[in-house]
């Protein structure tokens, strides 16, 4: 069947009309006319493959990576850099219009490197030929594909990942039996600034001295960890107790003259270069003049921690134990004394701070599901002044939106190409509160020292549950 594809769909598919009905394709540009087969139809939507590219797209080019059609994960790969970024800009204006009813402009992505960007992996262990190799997971599936080197890892990722395989395999390592629950299961791997923490997940099983020696070993290598996942159908490859085998607890690096410390567990963004960027842009939309900031979803509250230095006072909101205590260690390291963190749901942490104090700004960088219902719902009973929000998926920020703008206006969108050679777009919306009916009294903080170590300072109390 002969069409002409139209758009591009959610996931970066190109999308085709037969019968007035959408048709979702793979590995397909805009405006191509393309030789379809249909695969599946049903009352509102198909899927199709391209038997053979009638007339090519200009911004078509070959993809760099062996295993893009195999893998899934690179689905804008063979799209040209220009491409690429029209098909995101599409992809969150669509998102903005269907679910918001947004109009406004969505300028171009802001981008800081194509390949060899990705700062941290996890990658199940396969078989090939009888030896220990990495795979992935197809798309919607959990069918393996053997991946000798993947271009979006950092280089020096890659080289690791290789030389801990070349250990198992010497040390003649098993891949996990979940009939005996032993094997080795899962590699993570993080590297930021040549310094990389090594997960290996496993059965009910130690590790010998001889290979966590040998990992140690390897250039650039500087905690080795351990973690038992059994679990048959596992939501997470990487467990929640993991156990030092050697090296340092944390990664150390410094971001926008933040000294930082990651563990394994610690949430950071996966392209280190453009994280700053991201960064960069939510201090300038923050303003200069702030009483109270807050971030929800915080994590360890990198955001948060930037942007003490711009406000009297700031609060992180996380429900994970591990990531407040590291966040206020982080804070004592960094000698930032105005920074309250809270082990709590983030909608009500809020009632109880709006009772007591005026937000100025609040910053929340929720997982792809979006904001909850209930956190929605108290920023509309008891708004702050202006609202960062930091998203992952198009579609679910536009819903959020969708909510918010009876209270809020939306002033700026300015994406991130976060993600390159994959549909996923990184977003900051910038909103403002519609009723001024009140007056903005601007703070300078009074404690402008607080950055300078003084031995008499307090230590950051644990808010929340042991």
């Amino acid at each position: 069947m002969k069409t002409r594809i139209m758009k591009y769909g959610i996931n970066g598919e190109g999308i085709a009309y037969v019968k007035r009905k959408p048709v979702f394709v793979p590995l397909c540009i805009k405006e191509e006319v393309v030789d379809l087969e249909i695969t599946e139809m049903n009352e509102r939507y198909g899927r199709g493959i391209v038997r053979k590219i009638i007339e090519k797209s200009p911004q078509r080019i070959k993809a760099t990576c062996p295993y893009q059609k195999d893998c899934g994960s690179c689905v804008m790969m063979h799209m040209s850099e220009i491409e690429q970024n029209q098909a995101k800009k599409e992809i969150l204006k669509e998102a903005l219009q269907k679910y918001a009813d947004y109009d406004g402009e969505v300028p171009d992505l802001i981008r800081t490197n194509e390949f060899y960007y990705r700062n941290k992996c996890s990658l199940a262990f396969g078989l090939f030929h009888g030896k220990l190799v990495n795979v992935m997971y197809q798309n919607d599936s959990h069918k393996n594909v053997y991946i000798n080197e993947c271009v979006i890892h950092e280089k020096g990722l890659e080289r690791i990942r290789k030389e801990i395989l070349k250990v198992l395999n010497k040390h003649q390592c098993e891949l996990y039996d979940k009939k005996n629950s032993k094997g080795y299961r899962y590699l993570m791997i993080r590297g930021i600034e040549k310094e990389y923490q090594v997960v290996l997940v496993t059965g009910k099983e130690e590790i010998p001295s001889s290979i966590i020696d040998e990992i140690m070993k390897i250039k650039g290598v500087v905690s080795l960890y351990q973690g038992i996942n059994t679990e048959r159908n596992a939501l997470s490859m990487i467990p929640e107790d993991l156990h030092l085998l050697k090296g340092k607890e944390a990664i150390d690096f410094e971001l926008l003259g933040l000294k930082l410390q990651l563990k394994p567990s610690s949430f950071f963004q996966l392209n280190t270069r453009t994280a700053e960027k991201l960064y960069e842009t939510v201090i300038e939309e923050a303003g200069e003049k702030n009483g109270l900031i807050v971030e929800a979803y915080s994590g360890i509250g990198v955001m948060g921690l930037i942007l003490s230095r711009k406000a009297m006072k700031v609060v992180c909101i996380d429900t994970g134990k591990s990531s407040i205590r590291d966040g206020q260690t982080i804070a004592q390291e960094n000698y930032i004394g105005n920074i309250e963190y809270r082990c709590e749901d983030a909608s009500k942490a809020l009632k109880q701070i709006v009772k007591k104090e005026k937000i100025d700004c609040l910053v929340v960088d929720p997982p792809r599901v979006g904001l909850s219902k209930d956190l929605l719902q108290t920023l509309n009973s008891h708004p702050a002044d202006k609202i960062i929000y930091v998203s992952c998926n198009p579609a679910t920020l536009a819903k959020d939106l969708d909510v918010l703008k009876k209270n809020y206006e939306i002033e700026k969108i300015l994406p991130f190409d976060m993600f390159p050679q994959t549909q996923h777009v990184e977003t900051v919306c910038c909103l403002y509160h519609q009723k001024k009916d009140f007056i903005s009294v601007p703070y300078e903080p009074k404690n402008a020292d607080y950055l300078k170590k003084d031995e008499s300072d307090e230590q950051i109390e644990f808010c929340g549950e042991e």
